[in-house]
């Protein structure tokens, strides 16, 4: 099982070591759907064959697997409800134009060698940083954490990296469901946020999910699965 070089805060995670969440069992990804094909979508692969459209995991990393960089990243963004997203502005954020027009073709290019550098890097027995490939999406694409997290994750699966892997970031489920409650068990004054686009809240929270793993013995996967699993049951519950 690969691993990345990926230095965790060590702080984080042994607090998270020290403080996992309760009555948590393994659950299987959130399986996307095969659904209609948005308009938007229409504009961006324009050789589709069929108006139903997979997002499902598998077809997910069949498209990075094809290096069909653009079919990847439109069903990471319809699996992650992005794409169109709320009042499309998700949409708009990734392709730099509304879902109602079709993006420049400069657009899709940069998007297209953002993430062939990404996966040619993880090819290479000394792949770049993760931090690096963070902030070619962040940075230079300007993409959100939230887009940027589930792309990374799945590029960063196709290569095999399935134990200390990028997990995806959700903006109801990690920031206003999970790491609050965290934060209440330890005293916020301990723990900073993880919102933000910033390459340091994001390893703050991969730290807290290596930390969390480690307690239950399972993957980084596993465990972003599992929490995921629990608040689409229950919004609700209290898992500290």
């Amino acid at each position: 099982m690969k691993r990345t070089s990926l230095s965790f805060d060590s702080e984080v995670s042994h607090l998270a070591r020290a403080n996992p969440p309760q009555r948590l069992s393994k659950k299987i990804q959130y399986a996307g759907c095969v659904c209609d094909c948005h308009p938007g979508i229409q504009k961006i692969l324009t050789n589709l064959k069929s108006n139903r459209f997979d997002s499902s995991p598998v077809s997910i990393l069949r498209s990075m697997r094809e290096s069909d960089y653009i079919g990847f990243v439109v069903r990471v963004g319809v699996w992650g409800g992005m794409i169109p997203g709320p009042l499309g502005s998700p949409f708009k954020m990734i392709f730099q134009v509304k879902w109602t027009s079709a993006p420049e073709a400069s657009r899709i290019k940069a998007i297209e060698r953002a993430i062939e550098r990404i996966d040619l890097s993880l090819s290479k027995d000394s792949p770049g940083s993760l931090q690096v490939h963070w902030e070619l999406l962040t940075r230079d694409l300007k993409w959100s954490s939230v887009i940027t997290s589930k792309a990374l994750h799945f590029i960063y699966r196709k290569h095999g990296y399935n134990d200390s892997c990028p997990v995806p970031v959700d903006n109801a489920m990690c920031r206003k469901w999970l790491w609050p409650q965290f934060q209440n068990v330890l005293d916020s004054a301990k723990l900073k946020s993880i919102n933000g686009h910033s390459f340091n809240a994001y390893l703050r929270y991969l730290s807290a999910i290596r930390g969390w793993a480690d307690a239950y013995g399972w993957s980084m996967s596993e465990m972003e699965c599992a929490l995921f699993g629990k608040w689409r049951e229950d919004a609700d519950i209290k898992i500290f």
